[in-house]
């Protein structure tokens, strides 16, 4: 069995059939690192990662469409508790979008493990298969919890909606789209004068006024004020009784304490 080979051969492998370090390792009968040690030693600059990855689906077709099928494999996406929470998180510190592999996300980055693992939860009840990975940050003791799915079906479903959409998809719901949205985007405090407040914070004010609805459609007292010289808006619940009814109700898996 020949364990050499010239230069000339190793680039027409390569380069010209576009055979894999594995291909050519097959068809010498020696092992992968054995293929690469050769390659070095004639100077052959190797595939990076991202070429590789192209050719490998520009051969195997079958693969990206079973992967493409996968990622829009059928998930519920009818109202219910799940998707009412989900919803609200994703209006707030959640995100839907494409990234340069071009892979359908949905991601949650937060430094709480409880909301991180209540989102991973939920994605997982509507069919999705998230995972949950630590992460440290560079110069900061605290880890940050990152919540990933995949899901082209999600991704379409997600971009079309409008608020609307939104209100009619979250009827009977509102309290699970609440908790979802105020564990993203709210805070527990006290005011100058010591009352307890809470304040959900956002730069969409229609939204805001959405979930007011919802507040008030409960039969919870709140008011809506421009924030940041009106870059943003403030939705507020102020008083003891009014926080302790609004925890109480919508039972946040954080933020549910009156400091």
């Amino acid at each position: 069995m020949k364990r050499t080979v010239t230069k000339e051969e190793l680039q027409r492998l390569y380069y010209d059939e576009e055979l894999s370090l594995n291909e050519i390792a097959r068809l010498y009968g020696v092992s992968r690192t054995t293929v690469i040690r050769w390659m070095n030693r004639h100077g052959i600059k190797r595939r990076n990662k991202r070429e590789a990855t192209k050719l490998f689906y520009r051969k195997h077709p079958e693969v990206k469409e079973k992967i493409s099928e996968k990622a829009r494999k059928p998930i519920n996406l009818s109202s219910s508790k799940a998707l009412a929470y989900i919803l609200g998180v994703l209006l707030g510190d959640g995100c839907v979008y494409k990234d340069s592999k071009w892979r359908h996300v949905i991601k949650l980055r937060v430094t709480d493990k409880a909301f991180a693992e209540s989102f991973m939860r939920a994605l997982r009840e509507i069919g999705l298969n998230s995972r949950l990975d630590i992460e440290q940050r560079k110069g900061y003791s605290r880890e940050v919890y990152v919540v990933r799915a995949f899901s082209a079906s999600f991704y379409d479903f997600y971009s079309s909606l409008s608020l609307e959409d939104i209100r009619k998809l979250v009827s009977g719901y509102e309290l699970d789209f609440v908790r979802g949205f105020y564990e993203s985007e709210g805070s527990i405090g006290r005011r100058v004068d010591g009352r307890p407040r809470i304040r959900i914070t956002n730069n969409d004010l229609e939204l805001l006024r959405l979930v007011k609805d919802f507040m008030e459609d409960l039969g919870i007292r709140c008011f809506i004020y421009s924030h940041s010289n009106g870059r943003a808006f403030v939705l507020e619940i102020t008083g003891r009784s009014r926080v302790r009814k609004f925890l109480d109700m919508v039972k946040p898996h954080i933020k549910n304490s009156i400091p």
